[in-house]
């Protein structure tokens, strides 16, 4: 005999998430049955999908089905097995509506804002151009919230409606949402700004004619970055620091004083010699001066007698 528990509506109709919710939610009951030695057995409950994908019923097969010794142990994996899915399945969805609801973007920059969201709530720093991100601590903290929540709200309540549940009851978690959309959007715009100051930069060195042959970059992360000229000398940019004192105007992300050095030294070629070329720094350089750029991750100047001469100390 079976008697129904627990009826959830799910947030959308027919949606093919369903199949796999109930997949989730009947191996939990099995999990539950083999974990108390009854794995031959019929699980203490059962979960069903309706025929239009819509709603799952929790069914109780009785006489095994005790409420006050099994209960806890039902209310607790439902719990965690939807908060899971409303985070995976429809997180993206409720940042998708609080951008629109409080911005104006084309559906280019809209995107751009919720991968940076998705970084922020991940914990990840943010770099424009990157994919989504992983499951990470931040991701389970949240469902980890969630379930608390629900595992309360079904252990006094036989029906959820999810859409109304996340859309009324959920507020911590709308205002975790409402924060990193918030602060995404601040890190689009200011990654945007400094995307169109490099570009002015980039079109400064395009115009100027070349002053110097080539510029060593040292780049090394425990030393910061030092110029060399082509004899490996530290470059004199005494008569030539005022060149950009006028554009370079505006608090960038790296060495101001090295980019704005460099720049004025308008060097036909400059080679990098580092042991990152990921690095901010590094890829703002080349950013700027694009094709006169070469990379050394290892030449002989950055070992031995040379590397000092470069001004690097001992290896």
């Amino acid at each position: 005999m079976a008697m129904e528990l627990l009826v959830v509506e799910l947030i959308d109709k027919g949606e093919d998430g369903g199949a796999a919710l109930l997949d989730r939610l009947n191996a939990l009951a099995a999990s539950v049955a083999s974990q108390n030695g009854a794995a031959s057995e019929e699980p203490l409950w059962s979960w069903r999908l309706s025929e239009e994908g819509c709603r799952l019923s929790c069914m109780a097969n009785l006489p095994r089905f005790r409420l006050g010794e099994h209960g806890a142990l039902l209310y607790d994996g439902a719990a965690s097995v939807l908060s899971d899915y409303i985070v995976d399945r429809h997180e993206g969805d409720l940042i998708r509506h609080i951008i629109r609801k409080n911005y104006r973007y084309s559906r280019e920059e809209e995107l751009a804002v919720e991968r940076c969201c998705g970084l922020v709530l991940s914990g990840e720093q943010w770099s424009p151009g990157e994919d989504g991100p992983s499951p990470t601590a931040g991701r389970s903290q949240r469902s980890g919230r969630i379930a608390a929540e629900l595992r309360a709200y079904i252990e006094e309540n036989s029906s959820l409606h999810l859409q109304g549940y996340v859309t009324f009851r959920l507020h911590g978690y709308w205002q975790e949402l409402r924060e990193a959309a918030e602060y995404a959007v601040e890190e689009y715009v200011m990654d945007k700004q400094y995307q169109e100051f490099i570009s002015l930069l980039k079109y400064y060195v395009a115009s100027q004619p070349s002053r110097r042959g080539l510029v060593h970059v040292l780049h090394e992360p425990e030393r910061g970055i030092r110029l060399l000229d082509e004899r490996c000398e530290p470059l004199d940019m005494r008569s030539e620091e005022k060149a950009l004192s006028e554009l370079v105007d505006a608090e960038l992300n790296m060495e101001d004083m090295v980019l704005s050095s460099l720049i004025a030294a308008s060097p036909a070629s400059i080679r990098i010699h580092t042991s990152d070329p990921e690095h901010q720094v590094v890829r703002t350089i080349r950013s700027i001066f694009d094709s006169r750029i070469g990379i050394c991750e290892g030449c002989p100047d950055c070992a031995g007698q040379r590397r000092e001469g470069l001004g690097g100390g001992e290896p």
